[in-house]
């Protein structure tokens, strides 16, 4: 399949960034309250990466793809105003006229994926450099980074395929690594696939039931990570910003709850059950000894590691450590390294100039 893939777009100018707060300022009137068709577009959903993977961060970006600077100037004087003073300065410093010249656009706004996503409802992506190889829906409205590759395809039996354990297979065979991970080339890896068909003895019901099972696990994905929550103020994301969504883990009670009332340890600190992390780091040290100070009567592998490193640390400081050193001073260092003053009514000779056999004097 050609010509349905490509990288997102590439912003060239943190500028376009904005919050949903900001873009409430900037564009005060939503859809259906005044706002005319040309404000649909013109702030957007923005997903990178990091937000397909984890819980997404509510970023908007502008774009102002097909307008040109007088027109977004006359219709929107605000964010005209707003990428002028914090894009336009960037792209003054770019060495493509393209980019200076066409500064209220994106770097590469993708002219070719666009006409492709036009009618559709939404679209499969993936992260074009990531250990794990996972596809999900994105909503049309939203725009992928250009570290995510768009695959113009509504069809959930076109993502089960994609997320089947063939196609991550040839994806790792036919795709390229960044360092020690896999990269998603969209001309190898997507293009060349051969997608099952009725010559390959794919049936109408089996085709149903790979549909079911992606949006089944696609909706997982998304319920979990809260990537199915919009800014607040609809899917062109104006309106204060949405509160942020809770996983299944931050609502799991505490395993060993710390004690309270009359029984409870002075000074033992409270676990907080809102920041996992800290819950995961406590509950690998173990207890403490006494509910205060640093006892740790059984360290977990993490902590006897980092104590393993910094001994190592030290020894090879050690070694390293020139004579010139006070508390060295006078032992073998490197080449050209001042040796020890002699001590009064010995010879003043190195050592490695005493004659063999003499002793000193």
């Amino acid at each position: 399949m050609q010509g349905i893939s490509s990288p997102g777009v590439k912003l060239h100018g943190a500028g376009f960034i904005v919050t949903p707060e900001q873009a409430a300022v900037l564009l005060p009137l939503p859809l259906g309250e005044g706002g005319g068709e040309g404000q649909r577009h013109l702030i957007r959903p923005y997903r990178n990466g990091r937000d397909l993977t984890d819980t997404p961060r509510g970023a908007l970006v502008i774009d102002a793809f097909g307008l040109g600077s007088d027109e977004l100037r006359d219709q929107h004087p605000a964010v005209w105003q707003w990428l002028h003073e914090r894009v336009k300065p960037e792209r003054n410093a770019n060495n493509r006229a393209s980019y200076r010249d066409n500064w209220w656009l994106f770097g590469e706004p993708r002219k070719d994926l666009r006409p492709a996503l036009a009618g559709l409802p939404r679209y499969i992506a993936t992260v074009e450099t990531a250990k794990h190889r996972t596809f999900q829906f994105l909503d049309a409205a939203i725009l992928p980074d250009n570290m995510l590759i768009a695959i113009a395809l509504d069809d959930a039996y076109a993502l089960g395929v994609l997320s089947s354990q063939v196609h991550i297979d040839w994806a790792l065979a036919t795709g390229g690594t960044l360092e020690d991970r896999p990269r998603y080339n969209k001309t190898r890896c997507f293009e060349t696939f051969p997608f099952p068909d009725e010559d390959t003895g794919l049936t109408a019901p089996l085709r149903q039931r790979i549909a079911q099972l992606a949006e089944q696990i696609d909706a997982h994905r998304k319920r979990v990570l809260g990537h199915d929550t919009f800014p607040s103020g609809g899917r062109q994301g104006w309106g204060p910003a949405a509160p942020a969504p809770t996983s299944s883990l931050r609502q799991r009670p505490h395993p060993n709850p710390p004690p309270a009332g009359e029984g409870a340890t002075a000074g033992a600190r409270e676990i907080d059950p809102d920041r996992p992390v800290q819950r995961a780091g406590r509950l690998a040290r173990g207890p403490r000894a006494d509910g205060q100070g640093k006892g740790h009567p059984h360290p977990g592998p993490g902590r006897r590691a980092a104590r393993a490193t910094r001994r190592a640390g030290r020894r090879r400081a050690r070694r390293l450590r020139p004579a010139t050193c006070r508390r060295h001073r006078g032992r073998a260092g490197p080449a050209g390294a001042a040796q020890r003053p002699a001590r009064p009514g010995r010879s003043r000779r190195p050592r490695a100039l005493a004659a063999p056999g003499v002793p000193e004097s």
